[in-house]
């Protein structure tokens, strides 16, 4: 979620809440930023994730991808990966086209 206004930080903790009430929260990964919002704001309304700008917000969501799969890129993700997996980093990509891929890259 993306605030622009100080206004309407105060929805970000209300599509928080009921995700919390109807025992979904565990199921889902909530990452906010915005000018007005801060890491600390984000612990305060349970977020999983904050984000000062939508370039290190990519950064933010693919460390939180890594996350679900439990997997340290370039380390213990080959035996983790399904041949169909869209998430494979650097080592894992066995295909050999053109050039390696940067330490942790998704695909």
């Amino acid at each position: 979620m993306s605030a622009l206004l100080a206004t309407t930080m105060v929805q970000m903790k209300a599509t928080v809440e009921p995700l919390v009430e109807a025992g979904l929260r565990e199921s889902v990964k909530i990452m906010i930023g915005g000018a007005p919002v801060t890491d600390a704001y984000a612990k305060q309304i349970g977020a999983d994730a904050y984000a000062p700008d939508a370039a290190s917000a990519v950064d933010v969501a693919r460390g939180l991808a890594w996350s679900l799969m439990r997997v340290t890129p370039g380390v213990n993700c080959a035996a983790r990966h399904p041949a169909s997996c869209t998430m494979r980093c650097a080592r894992c990509d066995v295909r050999g086209a053109g050039s390696p891929r940067p330490y942790g890259e998704l695909l």
